[in-house]
C-alpha cells in the first residue's frame, strides 16, 4: 500500500461528521458538569425528614407495652375451670381479651377441655401465659372431682441451684411448674446448656415476672459443657420405641398408620431413640399428642445404632439426621490430620462441633 491510500485511510478513520462532533462535543460537558458534582456534593447537607431511630424506639416500646399487656398478674389469679366458667367470672380473670373471646367461643361450638395443657390450642394463648395460670385451672374429672391447684412457692426463701444439674424435684422447691420443667428438660435433652442466667429466659412458660423471683438464686457452674444428660431405662409394660411395630403403635392415642410409618422410618434414620423425646422431631408430630402418649412409652438408650468415628466416612456420618455435610467433612478433616480419634468427647472437647449438636450425637458414635 502506497503512503498516500495509507495516509487517506488514516485521515478517513479519524474524521467525524457534524453530528458526531456535536455528540462528542455534548457529552465532554456532561463529563465535566459530573466531575464539578462529585466535587462540591459533600458541601450540602441533606437532612432526612424521617427520624428513623426515634421510630424504631417507638416501635420497641410498643412491643415491650404489648408483652407486659399478655403477662398475667400472679396477685389477680384465681382458681377456675375454663369449661364451666362464666363470661363475668372469665371477664375478672387475668388473661389478654382475646384469650378470654376463643374460650368462649371455643365452649359455644361444642368445644371441652380434658386436660389443662388442652388450653393451648386456643389463639392468643401461648406458653408464658399457660405458664402462668396452669396451676390455677381446675378441670373436673369424670367422678366430678376437681385437682387442687399447686400453689406459688415464695422462693425468698429458697436456695442456690444450677439449672443444667438441678433435679425435677429441686426446681419444684423453686417454684417452677410442670410446664416450664419439661420444657427446662427438653432444652437439655437436645444438648441445649446454660451458660448464662439469662439463658434461661430462653425456655417457654419462664416469662420476666418469674426470672424476676428466682435470677437471684441460679448459680451456673463455670463449665457446663460437662454437664451429662440422664438416659431412659427401660420399663416393663411399657412401649419399648427401639423395638416396637407398627401395631404397637397404632394401639397409642393419636398414632395412625402414617405416624406410625414417620415413627419407624426416623427411628431407622437416626439408628434408633435414646429418649422418647425425641418423637418430636419426627415431622408434624404435635407435643399435644406427645402428652397424651409419653407415660406409656419408653427408649433403650443401649439398643441405638452406633457409627465408629475412626472408620465412618463423611458421606455416611451426613446421611445421618443429625449430621450435617459440613460436620461430617469437619470430623473426618481432624481424623486425617490428627490421627484417629481416641475418645468420643474429643468431639467436644477439642471444639470440633458445639456442645449442643454433641449432647445429640454422643448416642450415636463411638470408637469400640
Amino acid at each position: 500500500m502506497k503512503f498516500y491510500e495509507f495516509k487517506r485511510a488514516l485521515r478517513q478513520y479519524f474524521s467525524f461528521t457534524r453530528g458526531e462532533r456535536n455528540g462528542v462535543f455534548i457529552l465532554c460537558i456532561l463529563l465535566f458538569l459530573l466531575i464539578i458534582a462529585n466535587l462540591v456534593i459533600d458541601t450540602f447537607d441533606f437532612q432526612s425528614t424521617s427520624d428513623f431511630p426515634e421510630i424504631k424506639k417507638a416501635i420497641a416500646e410498643w412491643q415491650r407495652g404489648q408483652e407486659l399487656n399478655n403477662t398475667p398478674d400472679y396477685t389477680s389469679l384465681f382458681p377456675f375451670d375454663p369449661n364451666t366458667i362464666n363470661k363475668e367470672k372469665l371477664d375478672s380473670l387475668c388473661l389478654p381479651g382475646i384469650v378470654k373471646q376463643n374460650i368462649l367461643r371455643y365452649r359455644g361450638k361444642g368445644g371441652k377441655f380434658n386436660q389443662r395443657h388442652e388450653l393451648l390450642k386456643i389463639y392468643g394463648m401461648n406458653d408464658s401465659i399457660y405458664a402462668s395460670v396452669e396451676d390455677y385451672i381446675q378441670i373436673e374429672n369424670i367422678a366430678g372431682v376437681k385437682k387442687t391447684p399447686r400453689q406459688y412457692i415464695n422462693v425468698a426463701g429458697g436456695h442456690y441451684f444450677d439449672p443444667n444439674k438441678a433435679t425435677p424435684n429441686e426446681l419444684r422447691g423453686m417454684g417452677f411448674n410442670n410446664f416450664q420443667i419439661k420444657n427446662i428438660e427438653k432444652y437439655c435433652r437436645k444438648g441445649g446448656v446454660f451458660k448464662t442466667k439469662e439463658d434461661l429466659q430462653k425456655i417457654y412458660g419462664i416469662g420476666p415476672v418469674f426470672y424476676e423471683k428466682i435470677k437471684g438464686w441460679i448459680q451456673i457452674k463455670e463449665n457446663p459443657g460437662t454437664v451429662t444428660l440422664p438416659t431412659e431405662e427401660p420399663v416393663a409394660g411399657l412401649i419399648e420405641l427401639n423395638t416396637a411395630d407398627s401395631a404397637l403403635l397404632l394401639g397409642l392415642k393419636g398414632i395412625g398408620p402414617v405416624f406410625a410409618s414417620r415413627i419407624i422410618r426416623y427411628r431407622s434414620l437416626l439408628g434408633g431413640f435414646y429418649h422418647k423425646r425425641q418423637l418430636l422431631e419426627v415431622y408434624n408430630f404435635s407435643r399435644e399428642t406427645y402428652w397424651g402418649i409419653e407415660k406409656y412409652l419408653s427408649a433403650d438408650s443401649t439398643l441405638t445404632v452406633k457409627l465408629h468415628l475412626n472408620f465412618a466416612d463423611a458421606r455416611k456420618l451426613a446421611k445421618h439426621p443429625y449430621f450435617s455435610k459440613g460436620v461430617a467433612e469437619k470430623i473426618v478433616a481432624h481424623r486425617d490430620r490428627f490421627g484417629p480419634y481416641k475418645s468420643c468427647n474429643q468431639l467436644l472437647a477439642e471444639d470440633i462441633i458445639p456442645a449442643q449438636l454433641f449432647y445429640k450425637i454422643k448416642w450415636y458414635v463411638t470408637i469400640e
